[in-house]
């Protein structure tokens, strides 16, 4: 009789993902064991939509892979489950119309999660609500249409009706299944959604808090998060409950200047994060690991064209044979760039080391053995050179590391999206004296971009790229105090009773000589000019500094919107002091990427959300969809 495992895993912090929809995602189980993943999460095995037969509360579990939750069972793995609801978004299809949206159908909803946890009970003890429920997203599209085919308003479920839903799923796996445990649905490391979760009244609906994407690149950068996370849990009275990562990815840019791949990288983050993991207290971590079909490393598979492991599944399997599930004795953070960790492995202590700049190291003794992070023998001789590759030397040998950091802090560009080499440069025009944002004060600044420059990017299958994108005009300028911006925007579906629109933008550092500040993309926040009917807005999506620059509404810069018979006319002026900590001037040129959207009423805040929702809302627009204009910005 099949098991869930959950005893003998409640020590293992390492967890996997499978989708049961995928043949090459499911066949990556036992190798993802074999590497020492001893949990798995079910990402499609329980989804509403997938499971339907199309007659109200009925499904059929062998259509979201049951067999691969007992594969999983099989190799030793313990499983959580995720209960999901978003069809439209990532389906493309809306296969329960009678269901639509579920908040308001939630005696639906708790029929089936009954149905799913008592068919799964025994096998299935942990049950996540809804992934990433910030972009819980409904499609108001007839059944069989696909989305993006026929484009709808979107609408996004409030904060208080996920309460409302996850109140539902709570009620319902309590009463099937006493021993179960309720893992709440992600928000993002600012903890904004779980503030919200907590403020409308939903402490007691979930036994285990979540959070997407924890930064990885520097423990400074994941400390930071898991203080903002944690100091929200605690506000609430609920620091002692434990917190997963249930979606841990690479995202951002690559660090350690010996880093050469984005495949390389992920395996580099899959040892960074699970030191940080036991370091500053995250309880368990699932890594995103996209399983293509084509045995290529791009695609995410887990052995290439020669039997061999991919780079990233093989430095999780050295983790494996050197740390296995031993605890963290020691940890030791030398000049803020040499890091070092200690375990206690299967075969005693063993030092895992690696540089996030260019430093040297010394262990005060004779030569040694060493293994890199892909299982190679190095022979570790007087001063040696340290990297982003993790070394894994026998022994605890911090007592006498001594290391000398000689450079800054360095990065390759971001592995999601780097930015082109032949992207246009430009210059920002400075003003010598503050400039006048009505009209004639724009009249002698040059464009950084006029209509024909903006791409229209072709519509993709994802939630994310199916607000409107139109074209727009650009002037930029700025003096001592300020960065201007001046957008036009061209829509031929705009209605002026019904202004709404969005200009997104970032700005990234590019010198070399900086020294390297986390932000996704390495760039300062996500910036955000809307027009809805909550008013004119400039918003910030803050990635990490986020005890510094908090999400939401930028107080003070009051963007000015005038609506045309056409499009929108945003003008701001933005203190430089809000942007980061990079001045322009002293650090050129900065990386700029914009995106202009219509916003087709999809964006609108539910009642009684925040606005700092709204800069959730919109970073995922800018993460997801290619730029539509890029420049390199030269600051005088």
């Amino acid at each position: 009789m099949t098991t869930d495992n959950v005893e003998k895993n409640l020590s293992s912090r390492m967890g996997t993902h499978c989708w049961g929809t995928s043949p090459p995602s499911v066949a990556a189980i036992p190798d993802s064991a074999a590497c020492g993943a001893r949990w798995l999460r079910a990402t499609r095995q329980t989804q509403m939509d997938t499971l339907t037969t199309g007659t109200p509360r009925q499904f059929d579990f062998a259509k979201g892979g049951e067999h691969s939750i007992d594969l999983a069972l099989s190799q030793g793995m313990s499983v959580m489950a995720i209960l999901d609801a978003r069809w439209g978004n990532e389906t493309l299809f809306n296969d329960l119309p009678f269901a639509s949206p579920i908040w308001e159908h939630l005696d639906l909803w708790e029929d089936f999660a009954t149905q799913c946890v008592n068919h799964y009970r025994g096998r299935i003890r942990y049950w996540e609500i809804l992934n990433e429920p910030p972009f819980f997203w409904f499609y108001p599209t007839p059944a069989g249409v696909r989305i993006p085919d026929k484009m709808s308003d979107l609408k996004r479920a409030s904060i208080k009706n996920y309460v409302a839903f996850l109140r539902a799923s709570a009620r319902a796996i309590r009463a099937a299944d006493p021993l179960a445990k309720i893992v709440v649905g992600s928000g993002f490391y600012d903890a904004l959604f779980l503030r919200g979760v907590y403020e409308h009244g939903g402490k007691d609906l979930f036994d285990i808090a979540s959070v997407h994407y924890m930064p990885c690149k520097h423990p400074d950068d994941f400390a930071r998060s898991m203080r903002s996370i944690r100091g929200t849990m605690r506000e609430f009275g609920d620091e002692h409950k434990e917190l997963w990562d249930t979606e841990s990815g690479p995202a951002g840019a690559v660090i350690g200047h010996a880093v050469q791949t984005p495949d390389e990288y992920e395996g580099l983050v899959n040892i960074y994060r699970h030191c940080f993991a036991y370091e500053h207290g995250l309880d368990r971590y699932f890594w995103f690991n996209a399983t293509g079909g084509d045995h290529s490393p791009e695609s995410g598979g887990v052995r290439d064209k020669a039997g061999n492991l991919t780079p990233r599944y093989n430095a999780l399997k050295v983790l494996h044979e050197h740390v296995g599930e031993g605890a963290l004795l020691e940890s030791r953070h030398l000049n803020s760039e040499v890091h070092g960790y200690v375990f206690d492995g299967p075969r005693g202590p063993v030092t895992i080391l690696w540089s996030t700049a260019p430093s040297t190291a010394d262990l005060g003794g004779g030569a040694m053995e060493a293994t890199d992070h892909q299982g190679k023998t190095l022979r570790l001789e007087g001063n040696f050179a340290l990297s982003g590759r993790p070394l894994f030397i026998r022994g605890n040998v911090l007592s006498r590391l001594d290391a000398t950091t000689s450079g800054p802090r360095e990065t390759v560009t971001s592995t999601l999206r780097p930015a082109p080499a032949d992207s246009p440069q430009a210059r920002s025009f400075r003003t010598p004296a503050r400039l006048d944002l009505k009209s004639a004060g724009w009249a002698h600044i040059p464009f950084l971009a006029r209509k024909s420059d903006v791409e229209i990017p072709s519509t993709e299958d994802h939630l994310c790229k199916l607000a409107s994108p139109v074209r727009a005009e650009v002037q930029i300028a700025h003096d001592d105090e300020n960065l201007y911006l001046r957008a036009r925007t061209f829509d031929e579906s705009f209605d002026p009773a019904s202004p709404y629109g969005l200009v997104q933008f970032t700005l990234s550092n590019q010198d070399p000589s900086v020294l390297e500040w986390s932000y996704f993309y390495n760039s300062y926040g996500h910036w955000n000019l809307f027009a809805s009917d909550h008013g004119n807005k400039f918003l910030r999506y803050e990635h990490l500094l986020i005890d510094e620059y908090p999400a939401g509404e930028v107080k003070g810069v009051a963007p000015e919107v005038s609506p045309m018979t056409d499009g929108l006319l945003f003008c701001v002026a933005i203190p430089w002091q809000e942007i980061g900590p990079v001045q322009p001037g002293e650090h050129n040129p900065f990386f700029m990427r914009f995106n202009f959207t219509r916003a087709d009423h999809s964006l609108s805040r539910p009642p009684g959300d925040r606005v700092e929702e709204q800069a959730h809302d919109f970073s995922e627009l800018l993460i997801c969809r290619a730029p539509q204009l890029s420049r390199f910005v030269t600051f005088d």
